[in-house]
């Protein structure tokens, strides 16, 4: 759910009963951004106790529009114009009790302030009970009072309140799920401009969750999306002119959309942006580039970008060599899990490169990346029970290996493999093959070599 608090700002409908010609003289001037004359018309409303003028000169100070910004004085502003039952004043002075703006922070008198103005069928209020409920500020959490609220702000058109309801619909969050209802929402928040609305649209369209699938309607709302600034539409739309997808591949238009994403601290934006520089699609190759924004992502945790960040140290690309960074990094990703992290951890361990020579070490790297089908991993594990190193040798374990990772094609372990036949007798050669029947099943290859070994 998002959580940005919206203020309510300048409206004409929301002065549309005050008579007073100076009133509108004063929001004229605020359209076209005149907003020192907005002040001067206004004032003197506002000081003579009108909530609107009151409400409008509080907007001014928070935004700091004709005044230096003053969140105490908007707070101010806002106080009298709520004290007199003004819905809009009552629902911004709530956001500044949730934020702390100018006031301290404080989630009961927030949650007060926003009942207020729900009661009187502000949907944004509505909407901001609905988080507090659902997220215990303070009130005790209630999901079912939040769903309540939520609903009630999505009726009323409240865009957000539209999105959070096609969530709720789509996860089945104290309701029957509905993929069909949750579309449906989206879709009301999408009609509306919402940048998230029209984001969980497209992934509808695209995925054909309940509705039909349609792949360039789904393009369309993604480019509304990115349009609007949100980051994750915006590495879709890249996403779809990199791979080709609905779109003609075009990898200048990728690298665009990807450096918006990334700007905005994508992390697999950064990631992507960072293949483009090292391979020069779309952009001139460079490699310090690359590892810059592999850098940017494998900071936010991302285990490839940890993986490439590794390699360029490891090989000296757009960085200078540096055996122990390409350790760490590589380190980084394999604690994540990622297999040919792991097999790297290994492989370094084995030359004593970048940490020390250690064996055993090395063999539990290998056994990692080896269980995930990594075939680099299976052959190198296949080494060491060849030569019997850090483990006891065993030809038939080594050979059944290398045929594992001969399927997939693993550099020299069909020849490795040849080699070891043609050294064993035909009942191990047999056997060998029955055991990499069992190391092929998912899952199963740890337990497969280890009760062979047990044997």
């Amino acid at each position: 759910m998002r959580k940005i608090i919206r203020l309510l700002m300048l409206s004409g409908a929301l002065h549309a009963s005050l008579a007073y010609a100076d009133f509108d003289a004063g929001f004229k001037a605020a359209e076209k951004k005149d907003f020192a004359t907005a002040l001067k018309e206004w004032q003197p409303l506002a000081e003579k106790g009108n909530s609107v003028a009151q409400f409008h000169l509080g907007v001014l100070y928070a935004k700091g529009q004709g005044v230096p910004q003053n969140y105490a004085k908007a707070a101010e502003w806002y106080r009298k114009a709520a004290d007199q039952g003004y819905s809009g004043a009552q629902h911004n002075l709530g956001a500044f009790y949730y934020k702390g703006w100018g006031v301290t922070k404080d989630y009961k008198q927030a949650f007060i302030l926003f009942s207020k103005a729900a009661a009187q069928n502000l949907p944004t209020a509505q909407f901001r009970l609905g988080v507090m409920y659902e997220l215990g500020q303070g009130v005790p959490k209630n999901s079912t009072e939040a769903l309540i609220w939520f609903r009630k702000a999505a009726e009323l058109g409240d865009a957000e309140a539209q999105v959070q309801m096609g969530h709720i619909y789509f996860t089945g969050t104290g309701v029957t799920k509905n993929e069909a209802q949750a579309a449906a929402w989206f879709r009301k928040a999408a009609d509306q401009g919402d940048a998230d609305g029209q984001l969980n649209l497209a992934f509808m369209l695209n995925n054909g969750e309940g509705i039909n699938k349609d792949a360039q309607q789904a393009f369309e709302w993604y480019l509304k999306a990115a349009e609007q600034g949100q980051a994750i539409a915006q590495y879709n739309v890249a996403l779809m002119y990199d791979k080709g997808l609905i779109v003609p591949q075009d990898h200048a238009k990728a690298f665009i959309w990807y450096g918006k994403a990334a700007e905005q601290g994508d992390r697999s934006a950064q990631l992507s942006l960072g293949y483009l520089y090292s391979h020069g699609r779309g952009v001139k190759q460079d490699h310090a580039q690359a590892l810059a924004w592999y850098s940017k992502a494998a900071a936010q945790g991302l285990a490839t970008a940890q993986f490439n960040v590794a390699a360029m140290y490891l090989d000296g690309e757009g960085v200078t060599q540096d055996n122990a960074q390409a350790y760490s990094w590589f380190h980084k990703a394999a604690d994540q899990g990622h297999a040919a992290s792991q097999f790297y951890v290994g492989i370094l361990h084995v030359n004593g490169t970048g940490a020390p020579r250690d064996l055993p070490l090395a063999l539990s790297w290998f056994r990692k990346a080896a269980d995930q089908g990594n075939g680099d991993a299976q052959s190198a594990l296949a080494a060491m029970y060849e030569k019997g190193a850090a483990v006891s040798q065993n030809k038939i374990i080594a050979c059944a290996l290398y045929t594992l990772a001969a399927s997939s094609d693993t550099y020299d372990a069909k020849a490795n493999r040849d080699n070891i036949l043609a050294t064993m007798s035909a009942q191990s050669a047999d056997a060998a093959q029955k055991l990499s029947v069992q190391m092929s099943i998912p899952g199963n290859l740890l337990k497969a070599i280890d009760q062979y070994a047990q044997q």
